[in-house]
């Protein structure tokens, strides 16, 4: 049999025929013998970030371990200076007179004032915006930007831990995944590629989420699902070594330095949830299984979307108020809260209350106790205090199941009510924070109970899908709702109805009603020679997100529009206009220069990203030529 060549193949080719030894060597089965020394020189940027990875999984876990200690130090801070004659401690309160005031209604608001002064000196940004900064994308905030020092860092670390410490209703758990993220964002060598960072910072995420919640498979999953869902980013075999190797070295650490903690007596060295759910087996019956969660899921994914739309609502209230007024004043409305349910403030023993069902509540208590908890969070969340929300919505979801459980438990034959609320919390936690893969995982692997599988799976999904659509019905109403509290030209927003024109429009007509005389004026920025077809993308844009509302009308306060742009304008062209301008937004309109809705840098700059990379070869996609 001869051997196969263009000119013995049937079909004809231009070109050269293919090198095999080429293609072998994109293929990673190079057939000729390579000294060692040349295959590590070829490896050494892997090497690199799979050596970084491991580094960085034991300082995150340090670095979780020393936060997780501060909390419990700054909650217990009125009985420090209680052993010091300072006062009587949290037994006695702040006494004023003849009057004494828990603890538990003072400390947020003092946390407010200092979060505040700490944001004044700068924050390292949250994940969404550390990966979207990795890529090149500016977004709408000033704080959406690479961290430069690991003092940005550590302010944002101990803003948490100020917050955290003094009982507002947050959660550890979101501080610690962008403590370990930025840590990887700020000590990542800076000449690996943009993809390789990214893989450091999903290691650093990975690691944060396994030393919070002692949970090494969860911390993998949640990295996979946040940080590396990029087609072209994640999931081969670097990305996913990066991560398993950072989340298993941070289980080991922080599991050996809380073993040692608790035994050298330090206080907060055992603050994490393995353990805090009674162990208990669920003997599967699939069928009815998913018809009795799901109803439980349909029920999280009510309490998910209240949640969800209380921190919108929240934060349009609260954020254009000055920090220094919005935080704490987002403390004192927590504080008021806790003083009749003191309940809803952090800590992971409330938690495990209503886990062990020790609580003793009926199901009316449970209910007030459920929309204090989100309203609470909301106001803390929407005042500015740094925390997440993996415990308010683990928290909210176990007392969405224990209400369940007054119910339905004995009609449903449920042996054990436990097993509706840790369902609960893994479902709204998943429909709450869109991160349906990290709550299965979570609670398999604190229960290590394989019978949970289909509860979870049902609940979880039907929770996740009757949100999103839940979410967008009230959503809509809702913006409708506070763009005519809270927007004035709703013409050039929204597309609303309107039958008298805008102030800028009215100056554009006056102007002569043209693209041209608007220019002129300032107010317009014509068409200039570009790419082709790129001019298309800008009316697209804005038209797409006129129509699925995708920005919420407290994005559109915080970034008003001070230019049009014509909607043949290229991208490219669109972006510098709007740089040029100090503008985050611009209102589109056709050659009438009726508006046809408005763009928003961020989804220019996204969008000019997204053409960047997919114009770029890939070696995993893009093959030589035969």
């Amino acid at each position: 049999m001869q051997p196969y060549s263009s000119s013995s193949s049937s079909s004809s080719r231009s070109g050269p025929a293919p090198d095999v030894r080429r293609v072998n060597f994109t293929l990673g089965t190079w057939a000729e013998d390579e000294d060692p020394f040349t295959s590590w020189w070829k490896n050494r940027d892997d090497l690199l970030t799979l050596a970084y990875a491991v580094g960085m999984g034991g300082l995150v876990a340090t670095s979780v371990f020393i936060f997780d200690v501060s909390i419990q130090y700054v909650h217990d801070l009125p009985d420090i200076f209680a052993q010091l004659h300072v006062g009587g401690g949290r037994a006695t309160g702040l006494v004023i007179g003849d009057t004494a005031i828990p603890f538990r209604c003072v400390m947020p608001i003092g946390a407010g004032f200092i979060v505040a002064y700490l944001q004044g000196w700068g924050f390292s940004p949250a994940l969404k915006f550390l990966t979207r900064a990795i890529e090149g994308v500016v977004d709408d905030t000033k704080n959406a930007a690479l961290p430069t020092s690991y003092w940005q860092v550590f302010r944002r670390a101990l803003a948490s831990v100020i917050t955290l410490g003094s009982g507002a209703s947050l959660g550890p758990e979101a501080p610690s995944v962008e403590l370990g993220a930025n840590t990887a964002a700020v000590f990542a060598p800076k000449h690996l590629s943009k993809r390789r960072q990214r893989m450091l910072v999903a290691a650093g995420a990975a690691a944060g989420v396994s030393a919070a919640f002692d949970a090494p498979a969860t911390g993998a999953l949640f990295a996979i699902e946040f940080v590396l869902k990029s087609s072209r980013l994640g999931l081969d075999r670097l990305s996913t070594s990066t991560v398993f190797a950072s989340t298993s070295v941070a289980a080991g650490v922080i599991g050996f330095l809380r073993s040692q903690g608790q035994a050298l007596g330090i206080t907060g060295a055992a603050t994490h949830l393995v353990g805090r759910i009674p162990y208990f087996s669920v003997n599967p019956n699939l069928l009815t299984d998913v018809l009795q969660f799901s109803v439980l899921g349909v029920g999280c994914a009510g309490a998910a979307v209240l949640l969800y739309e209380g921190v919108r609502v929240s934060e349009v209230v609260l954020r254009p108020l000055p920090r220094w007024v919005s935080a704490p004043l987002g403390g004192a409305v927590c504080g008021l809260i806790a003083f009749k349910f003191p309940q809803v403030q952090y800590g992971y023993i409330n938690l495990e209350e209503i886990f062990r069902d020790s609580t003793r509540l009926s199901a009316v208590d449970l209910s007030s106790l459920l929309l204090a908890k989100i309203a609470a969070t909301s106001v803390c969340v929407g005042g500015g205090l740094v925390g997440g929300l993996f415990a308010p919505s683990l928290f909210i979801g176990a007392l969405v199941g224990d209400v369940m459980g007054h119910f339905v438990a004995n009609r449903w034959g449920v042996a054990d009510p436990t097993t509706l609320v840790v369902v609960g919390a893994a479902a709204v936690l998943g429909a709450a924070c869109r991160a349906p893969l990290t709550a299965f995982g979570l609670m398999v692997e604190i229960t290590r109970d394989t019978g949970l599988f289909v509860p979870l799976l049902a609940s979880i999904g039907v929770a996740s899908l009757v949100s999103e659509y839940a979410e967008g019905i009230f959503s809509e109403k809702l913006e409708a709702a506070l763009s005519g509290i809270y927007l004035k030209e709703k013409l050039l927003f929204w597309g609303a109805g309107s039958d008298s024109p805008s102030p800028a429009m009215a100056a554009a007509a006056a102007a002569g009603s043209s693209p041209a005389a608007g220019e002129s004026a300032g107010t317009a920025l014509s068409s200039r020679a570009g790419s082709p077809g790129l001019g298309a993308g800008v009316v697209a844009m804005a038209v797409k997100q006129q129509q699925q509302q995708q920005k919420t009308v407290e994005a559109v306060i915080a970034t008003p529009a001070r230019l049009y742009v014509r909607h043949t304008l290229p991208l490219e062209q669109a972006k510098d206009a709007l740089i040029a301008r100090a503008s985050q937004a611009a209102v589109v309109v056709d050659d009438s220069f009726t508006p046809l809705g408005i763009v928003y840098l961020d989804d220019i700059e996204a969008e000019l990203v997204k053409q960047e990379l997919l114009a770029e070869p890939d070696a995993n996609f893009d093959r030589p030529a035969r």
